[in-house]
């Protein structure tokens, strides 16, 4: 028998095997629901097979009813007509309530404060009415909720942009305030819909009001907000939350970054121009240089922690869908912090050559021991996927330590050194790698043979 039949029948062994191990699984839980429908006369009566308790499982018979609600709630319901109907309900009693919020400023009717308070209190109303339905109605809470946050930071947000009638400081706490509760709401309610709105706003904030150049306050805000949403999608594993965060968190890091690159030379961006340019840069470099590590932490690391916790050795990613997704985020978000990171310090730095070197190093080492200590706990993917990026970081250090005219001859070393691994480690991808840096070598080639002719 060949190789690949062995491999096909281990694989099938291992499908089966997993399939058993559900069936147990399914076996105890509806034992358990038995137990709870029939009290103290369960052992009095037989039990059904189980292939008849799952065909009554679904018309209804079996099952409690939150997990029947919960059944109702699917992604499938986002396209059946009744609940467009309550989206287009809650859209039209908005769309009323601004044509008479405008019709009365128009005429005069209402002072600032009068409009501030009529924003809060339909905030007020959409949040009871949301949290009353919660449980019956879980779409139409979500709506409801959403609305409601969007409500209140509206009127916030008015009440110091246009009218003047709050502080900045009152203004940036109360809306982080919203997007706080918000979070709060969407995690005990499990609701990604809420944690969107919630992450919208909270990179909205510092955006809508001015932060007069505070750059130390505004890295300590995204640092925050990151460490708050991170934990979210640790626990619920929210990729589109994670998305948000990794735009959200790396455009404030490369505001900050672009402010000091831009201030050596005497173009002192987003900062407060009353105090001293040395004392402003160096106490910007330490916040926004911390703010980059806990972004680059959070976003190009955790997303590989949580799927080295949740990883399944005898799952074949491919077979899966949603770990297939997990390995492709966090292989995306593992590459791109890194080379976010990487350029973002060299701009807080002033791109010193000892620390373009050292950075190379460093992430070169820590993707390779990522891919050597958990070869066989992560999906391969993923491993070949920390190689790649250890391959791509040392053709950065070498453009550095590699003395002049011998470039090539460095990155000629690297291929064959790649090569060698990957036939080691039978890991194709790895040696597409390989065959990449093939690619400057041969241009070289061709373009000495073209001068010497």
């Amino acid at each position: 028998m060949s190789s690949h039949d062995d491999n096909t029948d281990d694989k099938l062994r291992r499908r089966i095997a997993r399939l058993e191990d559900r069936i147990d699984d399914l076996e105890e839980q509806l034992d358990e629901i038995g137990d709870d429908d029939t009290g103290s006369t369960a052992g009095s009566k037989e039990r059904r097979p189980l292939v008849e308790k799952l065909n009554a499982g679904t018309d209804g018979s079996v099952g409690t009813d939150d997990e029947q609600d919960t059944n109702s709630d699917s992604d499938d319901d986002w396209i059946r007509p009744e609940n467009w109907v309550d989206k287009i309900g809650v859209a039209l009693l908005l769309v009323g309530l601004a044509f008479l919020y405008r019709w009365s400023v128009e005429h005069g009717l209402v002072t600032p404060v009068v409009r501030v308070g009529f924003g809060l209190a339909i905030g007020t109303g959409l949040g009871i009415a949301g949290w009353q339905v919660r449980d019956s109605r879980h779409r139409l809470s979500q709506i409801l909720l959403g609305a409601a946050s969007v409500a209140y930071y509206i009127a916030l947000f008015s009440a110091h942009h246009f009218y003047d009638l709050i502080p900045y400081s009152v203004a940036f706490g109360a809306m982080t305030g919203v997007v706080a509760a918000t979070f709060i709401i969407a995690n005990n309610e499990r609701d990604p819909a809420l944690a969107v709105v919630a992450a919208i706003g909270g990179f909205a904030t510092p955006l809508l009001l001015s932060s007069d150049g505070n750059i130390p306050g505004l890295m300590t805000y995204n640092a925050i907000l990151v460490l708050g949403m991170t934990a979210i999608y640790l626990v619920h594993g929210w990729r589109i939350i994670l998305g948000i965060v990794a735009l959200g968190a790396w455009a404030f890091v490369g505001y900050a970054s672009s402010a000091i690159w831009f201030a050596e030379f005497g173009e002192l961006l987003f900062v407060n121009q009353e105090q001293p340019l040395d004392e402003i840069e160096g106490h910007e470099q330490l916040y926004t240089q911390a703010s980059l590590l806990i972004t680059w932490f959070c976003i190009g690391v955790v997303p590989t922690v949580r799927l080295w916790l949740r990883f399944d050795p005898q799952r074949d990613a491919d077979e899966d869908d949603e770990q297939s997704y997990q390995v492709n985020t966090a292989l995306l978000l593992a590459g791109a912090s890194a080379v976010a990171g990487f350029a973002f310090t060299m701009m807080i730095w002033d791109n010193p050559a000892w620390l373009w070197t050292g950075l190379s190093v460093i992430v070169v080492a820590a993707a390779a021991a990522v891919a050597y200590r958990f070869d066989g706990d992560l999906p391969a993917k993923l491993i070949s996927g920390y190689r790649l990026l250890a391959t791509a970081f040392a053709v950065v250090a070498f453009a550095e330590l590699a003395p002049d005219g011998h470039f090539i001859t460095a990155i000629a070393a690297l291929a064959v050194a790649v090569h060698y691994l990957a036939a080691r480690f039978e890991d194709r991808l790895f040696a597409v790698g390989g065959h990449a840096l093939l690619a400057p070598i041969a241009v070289y080639l061709a373009d000495t043979a073209i001068m010497a002719g």
